[in-house]
Formats: C-alpha cells, structure tokens, sequence
C-alpha cells in the first residue's frame, strides 16, 4: 500500500533555525535546530525520501529526515552532519537521482558528498579564486557546473567521461561581473548563467537608466559539450538572483511526436528574479531559433530605489548581492521554484 506523503515547505533564516510547514494550510509542523548561524540554503532530495538537506554559515552541512519524524510534530532528526569547508557554506544540491549531493564555500571550493553515508566523494580543485556561490548537477548527473564571484562557471566531470573525475572541463568566462546562478537546460545539452558587467556602448544591452555605474544584468547561454557561448537573454535591471525551469512531462511530449503529432511546448520555459524587484519568464528553445526577450515581465513588488546596503538586511549581504549598490529596489526578489509538476 503506497502511503500519502504530507505537502510540506522549509524555510531557513538568520535565526539558525529549518522551519517545516504544511501546506496549504500555513502551520508549522517542526522546527530543525542544529546550525552555529544562519542558514543560507535548503533542499529536499528529489527521490521523494523527505531527506532535507542544509547548508549553514557554520561551514557544515546537515542531512535532516523530516518525514519520519512529522508525526511527533517536534524538532526533526539530523541523520548527518558534513564537514570539510573551511569557511562558511553559500549552496547545497543534489544530483538528480539524490544518490549525491554537493556543497559549496566561501572557501573558493565545492565537494560532493555521498547521500547515504555523508562521505566525501570528490572535493574539486581550488581553481575558483574567489567564493562559489552556486552549483548544478547536469541533468544526467555527470558533470556539475559551479557559479563563483570570480567572474567564472567551470563545469567538472564528475565520472571520468573526458578527464579524470573532478577534472575541470570547461572554464566559462564572459566579462568580470561575479556570477550569480547557473542551471542546466531539462535536455542537459546547454547551460544557462547569470551574471553582469560594466555597459559601454558597442554592447546592446539593458541597464536601469538611475544606475551610476550602468551595469548591464544578463543571462548567457552555453554550450555544455564544447563550452561555448551560444546567445544572450536580456532585461532585468538588477542582479538575477535566481534560474528555475518548469518541469514538464518529458514522456508525454515523447509520445506526441512518435505519434507525429506537433508539440505545443517545444520550448522550455524558464523564470529568472532579481534585485529590480520582478521576476520573468522566457522560452528557451534548444535549436536557438528565438529572440531571446523574455514573454512575461512581474513587477507588483518593485518599490523605490534602495540607496544604502543595510536597508536589504543581512540576507542580502551574507548571499554577497550587494558588493555594490547598483539595482537594487525595495521588493527585491531572491527566489522562486517551481512545484515537481510545474503547474505552480
């Protein structure tokens, strides 16, 4: 008998604590305690498990099992406790299948770490000279992209396909503005990063026209075999702070065309937000064939230019968006995902 998993959503916060809540019902279920500081990243492991990963500024990441403990409605059990890094922790995720996860640090290093028993796999070289701010398993789970404040992306071989495992296959190099997200296409074919750099006029670009500095915020998109630039995506007037695809069903558009019937959706539809206080959503097409404007543009929550960076609170300092005080509005935006089916 299959049992009915409960909808639930974790929150972490300054306070160094993981909130679980019901949803939709809004109550909270149990609260995680553990971090020596704030919590700056969370997810669940996709193999449905209710494992919740954690990633804390005390440099360790916590593996909590949330759904064989929500019955008691108490604090969770940590199953496991990862050490490595030497500085404080910036991001966590798995890999697709859940069966490992990575981390990454102000450091200047990522690791991957084995799910079940919290053991290291693979700690990649310290080539990043700067923090790495974020990392993304390819859909196959056999490279993984890292997004650093260095200006770069690298994407690692993660099984030995190309280089050895660990081996940095491709550094992913633009212009010097520190890169803010990455995220694989659902294909695994491209990669998509965002980042900005300094306007000058023979480059086409958006900037917010009351920002001093005139910085231009955009999404690339990169080849994921041969590491090249492939097109642009252009709009937002502040720092992306978040990439996520809505997930859609892959075998039922796998049916439509060996049924020769024509594919409504032969794009896959993206959602960026930023520091300007919208969020967006845009069609990538594989074959490149588009304009690469976004279609939907959200912006109820932006408010007035923000002038000085204690007006964002520590969320936006310790995630490292306001190095510099350009784009940023009241409403700011720092994330948004999908559900696993991708109707919300």
């Amino acid at each position: 008998m299959k049992v009915q998993r409960p909808v639930v959503l974790a929150t972490c916060g300054e306070d160094g604590s993981v909130r679980v809540w019901s949803v939709p019902q809004g109550e909270q279920m149990m609260v995680l305690r553990g971090h020596q500081g704030m919590v700056r990243c969370l997810c669940w492991c996709p193999d449905g498990s209710g494992l919740l990963l954690t990633a804390g500024e005390d440099a360790t990441a916590r593996l909590w099992d949330v759904y064989n403990t929500l019955s008691g409605r108490g604090a969770g059990t940590c199953v496991k406790v990862v050490q490595g890094h030497t500085g404080p922790l910036t991001h966590v995720t798995f890999d697709v299948y859940g069966s490992v996860f990575a981390t990454c640090s102000e450091d200047g290093t990522a690791m991957v770490w084995d799910s079940g028993t919290g053991t290291l796999v693979l700690a990649l070289a310290r080539l990043h000279r700067w923090w790495v701010s974020k990392a993304a398993f390819s859909p196959s789970g056999r490279t993984l992209t890292t997004a650093s404040d260095d200006g770069t992306a690298r994407v690692w071989d993660m099984v030995g396909d190309v280089e050895e495992p660990g081996e940095c296959l491709h550094t992913l190099l633009w212009d010097s503005g520190q890169v803010n997200d990455v995220v694989y296409t659902p294909c695994g074919r491209f990669i998509l990063i965002a980042t900005h750099m300094a306007a000058n006029p023979e480059r086409e670009c958006i900037v917010d026209p009351t920002d001093a500095k005139l910085l231009c915020y955009r999404i690339l998109m990169w080849s994921a075999v041969s590491g090249r630039i492939l097109r642009w995506h252009d709009g937002h007037m502040g720092i992306i702070t978040r990439m996520a695809f809505r997930p859609k069903d892959r075998a039922a558009s796998q049916r439509r065309q060996q049924e020769e019937e024509d594919d409504e959706e032969d794009f896959d539809t993206l959602i960026t937000t930023s520091l300007d206080g919208s969020f967006r959503e845009w069609e990538v097409m594989p074959e490149g064939g588009y304009d690469g404007k976004s279609r939907v543009e959200v912006a109820y929550f932006r408010g007035n230019r923000v002038k000085g960076r204690a007006e964002m609170g520590a969320r936006a300092r310790a995630a490292g968006y306001i190095r510099h005080n350009a784009g940023i509005y009241q409403g700011a935006i720092f994330d948004a995902c999908f559900t696993s089916k991708g109707d919300r």
